[in-house]
């Protein structure tokens, strides 16, 4: 499916979630959810961490981050972290980092200027134009398998 363009973009994102693959292009799906995904498989054991692409913001103020983990090889450790992008320099910041998994579970990160802070959880704070999803692999080449999901909120 070909790329769309900055309207149709904007017109569709109506609460709807928009797909990016953390490893791959971004490209817009309306009939899937918003997903990041990466894994590491029992087969190939990760020392280096996932770093997701640039994502364009595209009118929403806020967005949840959900991450699951499903398979747990060794002893693993990730941390999910949320990144904005100055765009005068090109360098990434730290807009919200979540506590390590390191066990099968799940956990949710939630973004928006309405909310209280609270560390490793949610951050009182807007997602800029542009962002990315980094993984941080923080303990070893230990495998896990898990999935990051992002659904964006327009108000």
């Amino acid at each position: 499916m070909a790329s769309p363009t900055r309207y149709q973009l904007a017109r569709a994102n109506n609460n709807e979630e928009i797909a990016y693959i953390i490893s791959g292009a971004n490209s817009y799906d309306p009939t899937g959810p918003l997903t990041i995904s990466g894994g590491v498989t029992t087969e190939g054991a990760r020392s280096a961490g996932i770093t997701g692409n640039d994502m364009t913001n595209y009118g929403y103020v806020g967005a949840v981050i959900t991450t699951n983990a499903t398979v747990i090889s060794g002893s693993p450790i990730i941390q999910v972290e949320v990144q904005g992008k100055d765009s005068t320099s090109g360098t990434y910041y730290n807009i919200l980092s979540g506590a390590t998994i390191d066990v099968v579970s799940g956990s949710v990160l939630k973004i928006h200027p309405d909310l209280t802070g609270v560390t490793n959880v949610t951050a009182k704070d807007v997602i800029p134009r542009k962002w990315r999803i980094n993984v941080a692999n923080i303990g070893g080449t230990d495998a896990i398998t898990y999935t990051v999901g992002v659904a964006p909120i327009v108000r």
